[in-house]
C-alpha cells in the first residue's frame, strides 16, 4: 500500500507544473533515481532538488542521475544521493558530452577539409606547398 501511495505522489510531482516544462521533466528525473535508489522522497523534496538543477542542460541530468541509479551505493552511502553527488556526477556528463560534440567537431572538420581536397583535385586545381614551391624555383633557376 505504502509503495503505491508514493508512486501516485510521484506521478502528481510529475504533472504539477505541467508535463513540458523543465522542472517537471528533472523532477520525473528525480523521482526515478529514487525508485532505483529505493529512497522515498516527498513531491516537494524532489522540487526542491530540481530547482538546484535547472541550471544544467536536461541532456546532463539526465545522464548524471542515471549513472548515480546505475552504480551500487557503497557502505553508509543514502537512499538518494546529496546535492553534491548529483552536482559532480552531472558535472561529469556535462564534460563528457562536450568532449563528444567538440571530437564530433574536429571529425566533421576534417571530412570537410578533405572534401575540399578532392574537389580541387578532381578540378586540377593543386595549391603547392612551401616546399614544392621551392623545388620549382630551384629547378626554374638551374
Amino acid at each position: 500500500m505504502e509503495t503505491e501511495l508514493s508512486r501516485e505522489n510521484r506521478g502528481k510531482a510529475l504533472t504539477q507544473h505541467g508535463e513540458s516544462s523543465k522542472k517537471s521533466k528533472i523532477v520525473a528525473l528525480l523521482a526515478i533515481l529514487g525508485v532505483r535508489r529505493q529512497a522515498k522522497l516527498d513531491d516537494e523534496d524532489y522540487k526542491v532538488f530540481a530547482s538546484d538543477l535547472e541550471e544544467y542542460e536536461l541532456a546532463d541530468i539526465e545522464a548524471g542521475l542515471s549513472q548515480i541509479g546505475k552504480r551500487p551505493r557503497d557502505e553508509g552511502e543514502t537512499a538518494f544521493p546529496s546535492l553534491g553527488t548529483m552536482l559532480s556526477a552531472i558535472k561529469l556528463a556535462r564534460r563528457q558530452r562536450c568532449d563528444r560534440e567538440s571530437e564530433e567537431y574536429r571529425r566533421r572538420q576534417d571530412e570537410e577539409d578533405a572534401a575540399k581536397v578532392r574537389a580541387e583535385r578532381a578540378a586540377g586545381v593543386w595549391k603547392k606547398t612551401d616546399e614544392e614551391i621551392a623545388k620549382a624555383a630551384q629547378k626554374i633557376s638551374i
